[in-house]
């Protein structure tokens, strides 16, 4: 056999292997589903076993327990999914697997005064959260944390298959996973898209960003290969983000981005706010502040924020004389956000600036 025909004999047989594998675990995933939806309900208690042909809505949230922006929206949406919808179970998929139901309630209800029904609230939990670590991928790491995010979607799904699979943090790469394990409604609430514009722009222009490393960035043959990297990236990512039936978003910024990649007419939902307690805080007796509320992650840039401040103090000295003062206000998810703390207070000490950190949150 020569070797172009036995090359097309092993591409054959690999492809005919991928085909029967994948149609095993499809129907491993199908034959569970009513199991796993009564185990659920079990564990529910006696409530949820009285609801009439229960539905259910799986919230993928892997990082439910941050208290941070994200996690307000999706604990609101579940709050008014159970006030308008009685007869549907919400699940959350989450990877917060050291902290007990009754652990994640309280701290929802202590920091966004929310009350949610017990009853009608399971948590699914996953122990493959680590493969979406930040660190744990320093080069290729869009890619391989898209990948990586597969395996916790596969793992969720084994677990319990929804009615609709609802992603509320932008794991775009599970969406093809799901709708052919599953075959069930995707909807999405995008907060920031995994890749825009202005980072392929940031590479093009060899500008160095949280995403651009300043090595890289001054190579034209890294910025190059980066450039093409991003591209390709780009297009699987909207192929992916394509299997949403219902796409939502909460900026008119992240809108644009979305619909460009993943050719589909977002709605915009903005994030909830609780203007009502802030209402009731006096307007006399303030003090000169800045203050910035964005968990700490690298995209929020709060390095920026330092400098732009210490700017502002060397060219208008009058305004450090003033006592205005840069307050930080965010949570810390991992091991990786509590460093960026760290290095901003450094960075702080370096650039002769008075910072605080009003609020540093782990998971």
């Amino acid at each position: 056999m020569n070797f172009p025909l036995s090359l097309a004999f092993w591409l054959i047989a690999i492809g005919l292997i991928a085909v029967f594998a994948l149609t095993v675990i499809k129907s491993s995933v199908s034959s569970t589903k009513n199991e796993n939806r009564a185990r659920v309900l079990q564990d529910l208690g006696p409530d949820a076993l009285n609801i009439r042909q229960p539905s259910f809505v799986g919230f993928f949230h892997p990082y439910c327990n941050a208290g941070g922006g994200g996690e307000r929206v999706l604990w609101t949406a579940i709050r008014d999914v159970q006030k308008d919808f009685p007869n549907v179970i919400c699940a959350v998929y989450t990877g917060d697997i050291d902290a007990t139901k009754e652990q994640i309630l309280k701290k929802v209800r202590n920091g966004f005064d929310i009350e949610l029904d017990p009853t009608r609230l399971a948590f699914i939990y996953l122990t493959k959260r680590y493969l979406v670590e930040d660190g744990l991928f320093p080069r290729f790491t869009l890619i391989l944390q898209s990948l990586a995010s597969l395996v916790i979607g596969y793992e969720a799904i084994s677990k319990l298959i929804p009615d609709i699979y609802f992603d509320t943090m932008g794991y775009a790469f599970t969406y093809p996973l799901v709708h052919y394990f599953t075959q069930v409604k995707i909807a999405t609430y995008t907060h920031y898209p995994t890749i825009s514009s202005d980072m392929v722009n940031r590479v093009y222009e060899r500008r160095a960003a949280h995403n651009n490393d300043a090595r890289l960035a001054s190579s034209a043959i890294w910025s190059t290969g980066k450039l093409i990297y991003y591209r390709i990236f780009a297009k699987v990512y909207g192929f992916c983000g394509s299997f949403a039936d219902i796409v939502m978003v909460n900026s008119s910024w992240t809108k644009g981005h979305i619909d460009e990649l993943w050719h589909t007419k977002s709605e915009i939902v903005y994030p909830p706010c609780d203007t009502e307690r802030l209402n009731v805080l006096p307007l006399t007796g303030r003090k000169r502040m800045i203050v910035s509320v964005a968990q700490f992650r690298p995209e929020k840039d709060h390095s920026l924020q330092l400098k732009s401040l210490a700017k502002m103090f060397q060219k208008y000295p009058e305004t450090k004389s003033m006592g205005i003062e840069l307050i930080l206000i965010g949570s810390s998810r991992n091991e990786g956000d509590a460093k960026r703390i760290d290095d901003l207070r450094k960075e702080a000490v370096e650039l002769g600036i008075k910072v605080w950190y009003q609020k540093k949150q782990k998971r």
